[in-house]
């Protein structure tokens, strides 16, 4: 987990402990994210024949045991199993003094599409206002490296490669463009469509 821990930060909204410690505080039903390493993956069968399965899901402060039910199971199967990091987006309450975490979506944090060794930046939100392209251009200067940048138009389609003066160090610029542009920033393949050239 050492050396992830600051990017799944991004993808959670409280540590394990701290969710157990809201719940123990006021006991409210509450909608959050939690990220971590699956340790261990129960697969099970309802008594109306549905798949299920009870993850154990562990960061840096503590693990929780998480219900994935149903179609969520059916759909991310593929990325559940030990070992993996995940995002959790969980309901959590305490039921019978004890805390019951239910998966309602499951994510495996990608940064960058290593196949192709790119990096694709959604063009949208705070990055789609001039100051955000000049905070960008700010960010990729700061971490050179090997890595072409992309940006994706989420509502055209389109991709643009930027100049190769912005190549990049992704494991060092990855954390500053998370932190300052939000978890959606990152986008995982390049389109069929091709790609523009954008200086």
């Amino acid at each position: 987990m050492l050396g992830v821990e600051k990017t799944l930060a991004l993808y959670s909204d409280y540590s394990i402990n701290d969710l157990r410690a809201s719940l123990d505080q006021d006991g409210t039903q509450m909608i959050t994210r939690i990220s971590g390493i699956l340790t261990a993956v129960q697969v099970k069968t309802s008594r109306s024949g549905s798949v299920f399965a009870q993850v154990t899901i562990e960061d840096l402060t503590s693990s929780a045991s998480v219900m994935v039910f149903g179609k969520l199971y059916t759909e991310k199967s593929a990325i559940l199993f030990k070992d993996n990091i995940v995002s959790l987006k969980v309901r959590a309450e305490n039921r019978d003094d004890s805390p019951r975490i239910t998966a309602l979506d499951v994510v495996s944090p990608k940064i960058k599409t290593i196949e192709n060794d790119i990096v694709q930046l959604n063009l949208e939100g705070a990055l789609a206002r001039p100051e955000g392209i000049a905070k960008l251009k700010e960010i990729l200067k700061k971490h050179p490296g090997t890595t072409e940048v992309f940006l994706h138009m989420p509502h055209s389609s389109q991709t643009y490669r930027i100049g190769a003066e912005f190549k990049i160090n992704v494991d060092d610029a990855a954390g500053e463009l998370l932190t300052t542009f939000g978890g959606n920033v990152f986008r995982s393949a390049i389109p069929s469509g091709g790609v523009s050239e954008q200086s």
